[in-house]
């Protein structure tokens, strides 16, 4: 009985000598390659984050081409998400030490990247919900303050007034107040208290737009500039105009 038990720990520890280390372990990792197209017209797209769930990414470049190294081996979901938070999921096995070839079709709305650019060249700021949390602000209008801080006023420079919101508008020899949209809905004149009332928790992304950069979007009322306020209760929670490395992808539960 002693020689069998003997026999048993002897086997064990062997056993544990043999199991690869960690660079082993990660030389039997595996690599996807390829490119990523456009449903559509069948065009490559460049600037698409490809993402492996908690694994590596890349992002395409000329061609569409992307290259996936270290891929654990397994069945894993892979988000691609093009310009403007166009996301499109798929799925992939990787096996170990292999190198695979694979495309991807996506679908992609070359309108939404071309907002995406316009929003580049203005003057406007976004912020997320991610950067919204790290800033620690009490209300939204903090934010605001923060992200813009000409548009934040008090009024006479009188410690205890409360703030107001304005921008220089150039049809006007005044300064007006922004548009506020919240959700989608333009609001009047009452929209600047939900920045003091709107707890910045609640807030999915905002976006600021000085001037008329941006305020003509909803017509002449808009020439003070634009505060685009988009909840987590609202339908819509992706930003058109972020790009890639910004989106926040949504995985939902694994089947």
């Amino acid at each position: 009985m002693s020689v069998s038990r003997s026999a048993g720990v002897l086997a064990l520890c062997a056993t544990a000598l043999t199991v690869p280390g960690p660079q082993a372990l990660r030389a039997q990792n595996a690599t996807l390659d390829g490119f990523v197209l456009a449903s559509s017209n069948g065009r490559r797209l460049e600037g698409v984050l490809v993402v492996i769930e908690n694994g590596p990414r890349a992002k395409t470049g000329r061609e569409g081409r992307y290259r996936l190294e270290d891929v654990p081996p397994g069945v894993h979901r892979v988000a691609f998400v093009a310009p403007g938070c166009q996301t499109t999921f798929a799925t992939v096995e990787a096996w170990p030490g292999e190198t695979r070839s694979m495309a991807f079709e996506i679908a992609y709305d070359p309108a939404v990247a071309e907002m995406l650019a316009r929003r580049r060249r203005s003057s406007g700021k976004v912020v997320t919900a991610q950067e919204i949390e790290a800033m620690r602000a009490p209300t939204l209008l903090d934010v605001l303050t923060r992200v813009a801080p000409g548009m934040v006023r008090t009024p006479g420079n009188q410690p205890g007034r409360d703030p107001w919101v304005r921008s220089r508008s150039p049809v006007a020899v005044q300064e007006v107040a922004p548009a506020v949209i919240l959700d989608g809905v333009v609001l009047g004149e009452t929209g600047l208290t939900y920045l003091q009332d709107l707890n910045p928790s609640d807030v999915a992304w905002m976006e600021v737009l000085g001037g008329a950069s941006g305020g003509w979007d909803v017509g002449t009322g808009g020439s003070g500039g634009l505060i685009r306020i988009q909840t987590k209760r609202g339908r819509r929670l992706d930003a058109p105009f972020l790009e890639p490395e910004r989106c926040e992808i949504r995985w939902g539960p694994s089947r």
